[in-house]
């Protein structure tokens, strides 16, 4: 196979491959990875000169910008899953103390705060709110405390 071929000119011109073949696509890898052109043409069998005209094709140079694309998404997707990861972790625990937080409310004195937390912890475990609201022994009807509970916040 040859490399360079004469025109009808006489000058000598680049023969670029039409499709790219296995050694291509290892030299490809090589490069990726950082191998300087000369090393990566040892490894695949090539001469300099040949992997220096596969390497500027523009099927060759498409490849790279393929394979760049996929390792840098491969990198952000394990990068970021890692971040979400530590992030659960300290959530975890907080929601560990928070969940703490509300069922040490449910002894309150303050009848309110009580229902509130009541509510929260129920809600929580999946037990839902009644559609029917009834009145308690407090004389508060439950949709009142039910409205106030939703307004709450407990700060920790």
């Amino acid at each position: 196979m040859e490399y360079f071929l004469k025109d009808n000119t006489n000058e000598y011109k680049k023969v670029y491959p039409k499709r790219l073949n296995s050694r291509h696509f290892l030299l490809l890898r090589e490069m990726v990875a950082g191998t300087r052109l000369e090393d990566a043409a040892k490894l695949c069998g090539y001469t300099y000169a040949r992997a220096a005209v596969v390497s500027t094709s523009k099927l060759f140079k498409d490849e790279i910008i393929l394979l760049r694309e996929q390792i840098n998404s491969k990198y952000a997707e394990v990068h970021s899953t890692a971040l979400i990861d530590e992030a659960r972790e300290i959530l975890v625990d907080d929601a560990v103390r928070a969940a703490r937080s509300v069922s040490g409310l449910i002894d309150s004195p303050e009848p309110k705060i009580a229902l509130a937390a009541s509510c929260e912890v129920l809600d929580r475990v999946g037990i839902t709110k009644p559609k029917e609201h009834a009145s308690i022994t407090a004389n508060l009807a439950v949709s009142d405390n039910l409205a106030f509970a939703l307004q709450l916040k407990v700060a920790t």
